[in-house]
């Protein structure tokens, strides 16, 4: 089963921030587009033929044809076949549009069956169409596409990617799918299904037992049901949960994997989801103002902005206007909470091509409207009655305070969870035109030369203790013990601190400092926040030291690779200083130094260039660095191999390491043969990532695959480019005000 920290994940607290800045310019006003139809009728009617009496042989997919149809597959024998236009729906944005497809056409041109074998009502009717003409083209289609894989890339091949098609792809008559032989086994149209399934076969081993079209065929009932509860249609979105679950004594005999009885489960909640908005539709909707707010969050709509990612409920409009409510909302929401069974019209996910749809309560949108109220999260709670108790004592303390002293009096409060304090020292410290929502930030651009003014500024006349003190209070607090969650708190704490008081906090980030400098370095752990510390108190020579040190003893691994920029930035920033000078003299020219050469490598001596390569960043304005760079430029060792494949593809791969592969341009081919092998040196690795990550600033051009001659003379070239740049400032400040570093970057 998907565990419940994933649902947290996808749904709730996502481990990430959200920032997003907003200018108030006038927008362009957009063109209208059509309704999508709403299905109005009761019931999808079935096929004529649903009941008829069907034999097959005593092959596999005979099998799975029977016991697809028992389940409630549509049956389309005996049906006219013609070009059609139905609804279907689109996980990322929720909504659904009109498709033009082929399938079986009855009952007056009112419905008809696709090729995922469900029933569709209609939005238009066209001409007669051809299975077979149909068939045989996806087929050709198909082919083509595997051939040209093959022939591009012979030892990779065509592979298929992704079991979760969407509904477009289900319906459409141009796209090869499993599904489709059984419908063609029905129609009698054998020797057309055997070679769909023989077509998709070659694409990857595929397993054609019943239990595996089963698996299919479930897929596009519960992708169907959940992608029509997301926009509205909730008829359609009742009669296939209501298919679904309908079929699932017989097909949950074929389930082979969690994922089919997590379709099973969603579905039951939605079927009971659907019944009670369907019930409730033309219930008369609240009068009080906080009672309408809380129904409207039922239709709360927000969507998934990644993946993996999450779903922001905060940013939803309905959550907003809940919380623009006030205090008010406080307790009608605790007690929505209690009892609250309904869900959102949000939907999480991990990867859209994963079977696996999780359904977003409206709960989890009450929970956010309260922390939002609140302006802390109640991240701890390990069920809703806790979480329910938790909020209630929260608010049984502030209740009644006004907004700007809340926070004080969590930081005050000495049973308050960490989380809770942080979530307060950042009320307090923050900018007046950003908005909150838990790990939503939204910030309002203000004009040149206009700072923002802190939220919490009222209370600095706040003594014995003030809020100084309290900050410091609580980071040396958590700062103590071995609770890696603690500590990391502690220096946001700290790093808070210095936005509030730059004095104070001064002796608070160095004992932090000093704290994480004994820790191995990790992606996104202590390598990000140690960056963040120095940066707080930016240019203080004690804090320097310690960084210094923390980062010539910090390996040099892939996991710290994201944080390059922060992490080295000081170092070209401040390269007219001593201390700087000193610790780029001993990160890069010390042979013992993990971080000698332009090339890293594995600890196995292996070369193993960097996931954001150092070659990314100016340090070629760093004189230690501009020598190590040519240093390798000189470098002869072979480390790995060019190789000429099929179709000119290149491959590149160095020793121990790792490879990758592009096709080579036409122009570039007269210049190399097939089933080549090029030696790949140092020189040449180092040459090429120049030439990739500064070409748009002059660097000379760089090819793998050119001959011994050619590459020789290149890197003569960047010889002289690498030592011209050394002092070049106007070539950094142009890096620095460039498009490309922001897009490459993380620059906290």
């Amino acid at each position: 089963m998907i565990s419940s920290l994933l649902k947290a994940i996808v749904c709730l607290v996502v481990p990430v921030s959200l920032s997003i800045c907003r200018a108030d310019t006038p927008q362009k006003p957009q063109p209208r587009v059509a309704p999508i139809p709403v299905f109005t009728g009761g019931i999808l009617l079935q096929p004529p033929a649903q009941d008829k009496k069907w034999v097959g042989d005593a092959s596999p997919l005979s099998d799975a044809t029977r016991k697809l149809f028992a389940a409630g597959m549509a049956d389309p024998r005996g049906l006219p076949y013609r070009e059609i236009t139905v609804v279907v729906g689109e996980l990322w944005s929720g909504g659904g549009g009109r498709v033009k497809t082929h399938g079986w056409v009855f009952d007056h041109n009112k419905f008809a069956v696709c090729w995922n074998g469900l029933v569709y009502p209609l939005v238009s009717v066209g001409k007669p169409a051809s299975v077979r003409a149909d068939v045989a083209t996806f087929l050709a289609a198909d082919a083509k596409q595997r051939a040209d894989a093959k022939k591009r890339d012979p030892e990779f091949g065509f592979h298929r990617f992704g079991s979760a098609f969407n509904e477009g792809w289900a319906v459409s008559s141009e796209v090869i799918l499993p599904l489709k032989a059984i419908l063609l086994r029905r129609l009698g149209e054998t020797t057309l299904a055997k070679r769909v399934l023989s077509a998709w076969e070659d694409g990857g081993p595929f397993d054609k037992t019943p239990e595996r079209l089963a698996s299919d065929w479930t897929w596009a009932c519960f992708d169907r049901a959940v992608c029509a509860h997301m926009r509205g249609d909730d008829v359609i979105s009742l009669l296939m949960a209501q298919q679904l679950m309908a079929a699932r004594p017989l097909l949950q005999k074929l389930a082979t994997d969690d994922q089919q009885k997590e379709m099973w489960d969603e579905a039951a909640t939605l079927l009971q989801d659907e019944k009670r908005r369907l019930a409730q539709k033309k219930a008369t909707a609240p009068t009080d103002e906080v009672a309408a707010a809380i129904q409207d969050l039922q239709n709360v709509n927000a969507r998934q902005w990644g993946q993996p990612g999450g779903v922001y409920l905060a940013m939803d409009p309905r959550v907003q206007k809940m919380v623009a409510l006030g205090d008010r909302a406080v307790e009608p929401l605790l007690t929505a909470l209690e009892t609250e069974t309904r869900l959102t019209r949000s939907v999480g996910f991990h990867r859209d091509f994963f079977r696996y749809r999780y359904l977003i309560s409206t709960a989890q949108a009450e929970t956010v409207a309260l922390e939002a109220l609140l302006k802390t999260q109640f991240s701890e709670a390990k069920d809703r009655k806790s979480l329910i108790a938790q909020i209630r004592a929260f608010w049984q303390k502030n209740k009644g305070v006004s907004i700007a002293e809340r926070p004080y009096r969590t930081l005050q409060d000495d049973g308050a969870t960490p989380q809770q304090w942080l979530d307060a020292a950042q009320e307090i410290t923050r900018p007046a035109n950003v908005q909150r929502f838990g790990n939503v930030t939204q910030t309002s651009m203000l004009a040149p030369g206009i700072k923002a003014s802190l939220t919490g500024e009222s209370l600095r006349t706040k003594t014995d203790p003030g809020v100084s003190e309290l900050l410091t209070r609580r980071s040396n607090a958590l700062a103590k013990g071995e609770d890696s969650t603690k500590i990391e708190i502690a220096s946001q704490l700290a790093l808070l601190l210095a936005n509030w008081d730059a004095e104070a906090a001064r002796p608070v980030v160095l004992a932090r400092m000093k704290q994480l400098s004994a820790q191995p370095s990790q992606p996104f752990g202590p390598a990000r926040i140690m960056s963040a510390l120095r940066r707080s108190i930016e240019g203080d020579a004690q804090a320097d030291a310690i960084y210094i040190a923390w980062l010539k003893a910090s390996p040099r691994t892939g996991e710290n690779s994201f944080d390059y920029f922060n992490l080295f930035s000081p170092l070209w920033k401040y390269r007219d200083q001593k201390r700087w000078q000193d610790a780029a003299q001993t990160l890069f020219s010390d042979a013992k130094s993990p971080w000698y050469g332009a090339l890293g490598r594995s600890t196995e001596g292996h070369y193993v260039p960097d996931v954001n390569e150092l070659l990314r960043l100016p340090l070629w304005a760093v004189g230690p660095f501009n020598a190590a760079i040519r240093r390798d430029l000189a470098n002869q060792t072979i480390i790995g191999n060019v190789t000429v494949k099929a179709a000119y593809r290149i491959n590149f791969e160095i020793f121990n390491s790792w490879s990758s592969e592009w096709e080579l341009p036409a122009k570039e081919r007269s210049s190399v043969k097939i089933g080549e092998k090029i030696p790949l040196r140092v020189c040449d690795v180092v040459a090429y990532q120049l030439s990739d990550n500064w070409h748009d600033f002059g660097a000379p051009s760089f090819g793998l695959y050119w001959s011994a001659a050619r590459r020789g003379k290149a890197i003569a070239e960047f010889q002289i480019w690498i030592r011209v740049h050394q002092d070049d400032r106007a070539l950094l400040q142009k890096w620095q005000k460039s498009d490309w570093r922001d897009n490459d970057f993380d620059t906290d």
